[in-house]
């Protein structure tokens, strides 16, 4: 799914990316796309960014940010606590806060709230350094709103679980710098919340 939209698959993504890209094409506007690809994403999720952990007091941090309903946060809460595991013939135990299975359904969760997270702020860091795309409105260009359902704001990002693709837009002089910066601070947002990037071929 598209950022978590129910019925936007990823041959849908694929769709709307072309179109922006069609367009800004036909407008005479150079773009550059990063596609971002997390190293093993599920296993590398920290839960005590989503919520306390060992404590587990539940609403706090990302939860209460995006507005979970308090018995889910407690559920999730109660669910990512004292984790452990043990081994055989050894008098220790390990306790754990990094990683969910994937496919599990609070996997998802966490999985969805973090990237939520880190992609409201690489949204926010878009925005100060001056590289949130711009499309125009419909009332800019009548184009956009001939004969198809309008979308009146354009996302900068398209997302699928631990996959984004960032679009950058300039100038042919000043496209590879804006690009440079825009993956700097996305590279750097992602590292913060223990999510390292794939830089391997085909990857990132």
């Amino acid at each position: 799914q598209i950022g978590g939209i129910s019925k936007r698959s990823t041959d849908f993504g694929s769709h709307y990316m072309r179109t922006a890209l069609d367009y800004t094409r036909s407008k005479g506007i150079t773009t550059s796309t990063i596609f971002v690809d997390v190293v093993a994403a599920f296993y590398n999720v920290k839960r005590s960014h989503i919520l306390p952990v060992p404590s587990g007091k539940p609403g706090t941090d990302i939860m209460t940010e995006h507005g979970v309903d308090p018995h889910l946060a407690a559920s999730a809460a109660a669910a990512s606590t004292a984790t452990w595991f043990a081994i055989q013939a050894s008098p220790t135990l390990t306790e754990y806060e990094k990683g969910v299975l994937p496919g599990d359904p609070e996997a998802d969760l966490n999985l969805t709230l973090l990237a939520t997270k880190v992609l409201d702020e690489i949204h926010d860091e878009f925005k100060k350094a001056g590289l949130s795309p711009q499309f125009p409105s419909k009332a800019e260009d009548p184009l956009l709103s001939h004969g198809c359902r309008v979308i009146d704001e354009w996302p900068s990002d398209l997302s699928y679980v631990d996959d984004a693709a960032f679009m950058i837009h300039g100038e042919a002089r000043n496209i590879v710098s804006r690009t440079q910066r825009a993956l700097q601070i996305i590279f750097a947002i992602f590292t913060k919340y223990s999510l390292p990037l794939n830089f391997g071929p085909g990857k990132t």
